[in-house]
């Protein structure tokens, strides 16, 4: 039970984590084309 709650969780966080670490990396890795092009 306590891992259906853990993953119930860890959905929702992902997803934000993930949102997070797209929205950065997507700045970084703009600059990299970009300084390039």
């Amino acid at each position: 039970m306590k891992s259906t709650k853990m993953q119930a969780v860890r959905l929702p966080m992902e997803s934000v984590v993930h949102q997070l670490i797209e929205k950065k990396g997507t700045g970084q890795t703009d600059t990299s084309p970009s300084n390039e092009k």
